[in-house]
């Protein structure tokens, strides 16, 4: 998954982007693309974009490009991008142990 961490409050314009982009089939290897997230939290604001094969260079590649343009970011900001098994670990990692 790509994500990208928004401060400010401009989840919303850029959720709604990246929504009309998605559905009116803007985005090259839209077939690659399997699911979308906007999480509105206290202190930053998170969008994140799914991808089915994250070995797939070239689709990963020309969708981080294409997320630049459409959310009008400088190419030097940074989208970060993790696997989904590495996504997984995260979700699944126990809580830690509770002191007292």
């Amino acid at each position: 998954r790509y994500q990208r961490r928004v401060h400010g409050g401009h989840v919303s314009v850029l959720w709604e982007e990246l929504l009309l982009a998605l559905v009116g089939g803007q985005l090259d290897y839209a077939e690659e693309i399997c699911g979308a997230v906007a999480s509105v939290r206290m202190r930053e604001d998170q969008l994140s974009l799914w991808i089915r094969d994250a070995q797939h260079d070239a689709a990963k590649d020309a969708i981080r490009d294409q997320l630049h343009q459409l959310l009008s970011l400088p190419q030097d900001a940074h989208i970060e991008f993790k696997p989904h098994k590495d996504s997984m670990k995260e979700v699944l990692k126990p809580p830690p142990p509770v002191e007292g």
